[in-house]
């Protein structure tokens, strides 16, 4: 079998044989033969030498496993461990079928370097995706990553993620409608088959809430006496009370009561997003989406002077540079705040 050159506690024992031409270094570790083979039987025994010694210190990471697990597999996995406390199951789920569509999770982990997952990057910027997309991609595999190593015992030495720098986010979204425009668009939904579309309308603008708060609303979160709504599911993670306008209120009022207990009775986001993109259409406003609202009504409450922390409090954003980019005062508000102080 060829020269004995060390043997560790009964744990390892390295031997180095002749293979035609070529010398081959072979380890064996708890029941198991790891092997490489070189050119020259120096450089054999080095390799076995320095195996050993990361042994001996217990340095030493079986990357054979590497060779055996896909991506697309561990990221499967990784649902599975934690699909009961995704905060939204359906859309944790359809995030996870969508990621495994790409071929980067068809490679085995050995192949999931640096260098391919910078490539998976910059391909997915190149074909328009936003940053907030391909980071929500390269999240989803870290995660995964992270969660084999911890708890799967998937000998990775580190997570390439980490590595690469992510896409940076573009400037913040600006389109906020005149006043002619809001009128405009109020009219077209007023006309539209779904009775809730206007009253959604000015509901996102007079609250800042996010499209899923308001599709989840409920009436007995909402306090008639105080003129407030307690949100408990929030995309940040923590619940919130928010005020809510005379309008808010009275869009609350002509809502028809459901068994199901929500404000509006509509069944999912893509039935919004229809309607609402519908009425833009028929009004002629470009390039205006239902998120845009929360900017109009932002940007409205701060001109009649909401300060900083009551905008954080009423949208429900922990960062205030989250808000700056949702907050776009007029010109021609600070034109006639200049002149009342002339």
């Amino acid at each position: 079998m060829g020269t004995l050159l060390a043997h560790l506690g009964g744990r390892s024992m390295a031997s180095i044989r002749k293979k035609g031409r070529n010398w081959q270094a072979i380890i064996r570790i708890n029941k198991r033969n790891i092997y490489r083979t070189f050119e020259k039987k120096s450089d054999a025994s080095k390799w076995a030498s320095e195996i050993e010694t990361s042994i001996r210190q217990g340095l030493y990471v079986d990357n054979s496993r590497l060779n055996t697990i896909r991506l697309k597999e561990l990221v499967w996995l990784f649902y599975e461990k934690t699909k009961r406390n995704a905060k939204h199951p359906k859309r944790f789920k359809s995030e996870i079928v969508n990621l495994l569509r790409f071929p980067i999770c068809d490679l085995f982990l050995t192949e999931l370097t640096v260098q391919v997952l910078a490539e998976f990057r910059d391909e997915h910027v190149a074909l328009g995706k936003s940053a907030s997309t391909v980071k929500k991609y390269l999240g989803l595999i870290s995660r995964a990553i992270n969660k084999g190593r911890r708890e799967m015992s998937v000998p990775l030495a580190y997570n390439p993620v980490a590595i690469i720098e992510k896409p940076k986010e573009g400037k913040g979204r600006d389109r906020i409608l005149s006043e002619v425009e809001y009128e405009h668009l109020l009219n077209v939904a007023s006309q539209s088959k779904q009775h809730w579309l206007a009253d959604i309308i000015i509901f996102a603008q007079e609250t800042l809430m996010r499209q899923g708060e308001i599709l989840a609303m409920k009436r007995l979160n909402v306090s008639r006496e105080k003129n407030t709504l307690y949100i408990p599911d929030t995309k940040n993670g923590e619940a919130r009370s928010i005020g809510l306008s005379n309008a808010a209120m009275q869009v609350i009022e002509r809502q028809p009561t459901g068994i199901d207990g929500k404000v509006f009775q509509i069944r999912t986001r893509h039935q919004l997003d229809y309607w609402f993109t519908k009425a833009v259409d028929e009004a002629c406003i470009m390039d205006f989406t239902f998120h845009d609202l929360r900017h109009c009504g932002t940007s409205r409450l701060a001109e009649n002077g909401w300060n900083t922390q009551e905008l954080q409090a009423q949208g429900g954003w922990k960062d205030v540079r989250m808000l700056a980019r949702y907050t776009h005062i007029n010109g021609e508000h600070l034109a006639r705040k200049l002149r009342s102080h002339v």
